[in-house]
C-alpha cells in the first residue's frame, strides 16, 4: 500500500517549485504587493517633472562613466547641412573668381 500523504505528482512539483522561484524573486513579499508599489512609485513620479529631471540626468552621467565616447558632445553638421535643413533648399554657391 502507498501513502497519499507521501506520494507527490508532478503537478505538486511544479507548483511547489513555482512558489519558491517566486518567493526568491520577489523576498517573499507577495507580487501583488510589489505592483501596488510600483504602480504608486510610477504616479508620484509622474507628476514629479523636476524628478524626472533628476533621474535623467543621473542616467546620461552613468551613461557617460559606462561607454567614454558619449561625454564627447556630438558633432555639429556642415552650415550647407543646416541652411538646407532650415531653408528646405542648398545654399546658394559662392561666385566663381578667375585670376586675370
Amino acid at each position: 500500500m502507498t501513502d497519499d500523504r507521501t506520494t507527490q505528482t508532478y503537478a505538486d512539483v511544479m507548483g511547489r517549485t513555482a512558489r519558491v522561484v517566486l518567493a526568491q524573486m520577489t523576498g517573499g513579499l507577495a507580487p501583488s504587493t510589489l505592483i501596488l508599489a510600483l504602480t504608486d512609485w510610477w504616479a508620484h513620479l509622474a507628476t514629479a517633472p523636476g524628478k524626472q529631471g533628476q533621474l535623467w540626468e543621473r542616467a546620461i552621467r552613468g551613461a557617460g562613466r559606462l561607454h567614454p565616447g558619449l561625454r564627447k558632445p556630438p558633432r555639429s553638421p556642415p552650415p550647407t547641412v543646416v541652411f538646407s535643413l532650415i531653408c528646405g533648399k542648398r545654399p546658394p554657391s559662392p561666385p566663381c573668381t578667375t585670376a586675370s
